[in-house]
């Protein structure tokens, strides 16, 4: 009989549940930065900004989105039992930086400057960052190794459908008849929409999601009751260790993972290199399809024409839906295949680049909206696969104990 271990408790189906609803719902909310190209056309025409003034504005989420990262993923993980305190300022940061953007576009507030404008929108990315690292680092503590894909993938695959659900209650709800009988975008009702649902989905996750596993009670078990996937020895056979003497080869590499400094190891450059070419090319796509549309739509074309903003409500749409079976693809097959197969995640990196290449060649040859269509179909499969399969590798390669700092 081998000897017994300890182990901290697994959370119940419940607690399992509400923490993977409650990380979902975070992330449709924190997903609201990539509905720019939604309204962003009309604050150009609005405030007579350039193109190139557009660019750098919608820039300017991503960059909020990364340069909070690394502080937002420290808090997090110094934080993991009771995240609240993150949900609230993520939250309120979002909410507030939309309101203003309202206000500023209503003219309630006299601060026109592309610059000033720029600044709300970093505001958002802070406050999206906080969010989303939040909600997925929490979220993945809960769950086994073996259901990592999953954990992270439903949960970002919320966060790439928001533009969709979003895009989708904006036609229902938001969309205006005028005096020409033309239906436009109610910019400044739908900001605040967004800013509500920012500020209350997250104040009701500060109260549910948590850290679910039971930190004041341990469980004790016999090594035959580990996953396979933990009980392989380090040494076996004639190595004159006995295999329940052996410590689990996960538990050593988990340890190096852990006590290791990530900046030692070429596998976080090579994940840095991948990430930021492949996602830095679906940000640059959908932050700007807005302008693109535009731009094949025609020389009489405006971004408030009825025609247009259908438009770029139907490829943020398409986007967002691709992105999303991506997300959640990557997730439920990276689990299955690596169970039954013994396929490596690193596979579905791979996959994702060639998708994006693809892409790439696709789009740099349209020449109408009509062929526009698969150019937002395969950026959005490759940009929702690709925040799948890192996150999933950072915890694998470097530890789930100090993931969100790491991711």
């Amino acid at each position: 009989m081998s000897p017994p271990s300890l182990t901290r408790s697994s959370p119940s189906t419940v607690s399992l549940a509400v923490s993977l609803i409650s990380a979902a719902f975070v992330q449709i909310t924190a997903g609201t930065i990539y509905l720019f190209s939604l309204y962003g056309p009309q604050l150009t025409d609005c405030f007579n900004y350039t193109q190139s003034q557009t660019a750098f504005i919608a820039a300017c989420v991503s960059w909020g989105t990364g340069l909070a990262g690394p502080i937002a993923g420290r808090l997090v993980d110094k934080h993991s039992k009771r995240p609240w305190p993150i949900f609230v300022v993520g939250g309120s940061l979002l909410g507030t930086a939309y309101m203003l953007i309202s206000l500023t576009y209503t003219g309630y507030l006299s601060g026109t400057s592309f610059l000033i404008m720029a600044a709300y929108f970093v505001t958002s990315g802070v406050g999206s960052s906080a969010c989303y690292h939040c909600a997925l680092a929490t979220n993945l503590r809960n769950w086994p190794q073996h259901r990592r894909g999953l954990a992270v993938g439903i949960p970002v695959s919320f966060f790439g459908l928001s533009a969709f659900i979003f895009a989708s209650l904006a036609s229902l709800f938001f969309f205006e008849q005028d005096d020409t009988g033309t239906f436009t975008l109610n910019v400044a009702a739908f900001l605040w929409f967004l800013a509500a649902s920012a500020v209350g989905v997250n104040a009701i996750a500060a109260a549910l999601l948590r850290d679910y596993r039971d930190d004041d009670h341990v469980v004790e078990r016999s090594r035959e009751e580990y996953d396979e996937e933990d009980q392989a020895p380090l040494l076996s056979g004639h190595s004159g260790v006995s295999q329940d003497t052996a410590m689990p080869a996960t538990a050593i590499q988990r340890s190096f993972a852990d006590d290791t400094p990530i900046y030692w190891q070429i596998d976080f450059y090579l994940l840095v290199i991948t990430f930021v070419t492949l996602v830095g090319i679906g940000l640059m796509y959908i932050q700007n399809v807005g302008a693109i549309v535009v731009s094949l739509s025609g020389k009489d074309a405006t971004p408030g024409s009825s025609e247009v903003q259908k438009a770029q409500n139907l490829h943020v749409t398409l986007f967002s839906l691709c992105s999303f079976a991506g997300r959640m693809g990557t997730g439920v097959l990276s689990d299955t295949f690596s169970s039954t197969l013994g396929v490596p995640r690193l596979l579905w990196t791979a996959v994702a680049a060639l998708v994006m290449l693809c892409a790439c060649a696709l789009m740099a040859s349209i020449n109408t909206l009509n062929e526009l269509v698969a150019g937002s179909v395969l950026v959005g499969l490759a940009f929702g696969s690709i925040w799948t399969s890192t996150p999933t590798q950072v915890a694998e390669f470097f530890g789930a104990h100090k993931f969100a700092t790491h991711w």
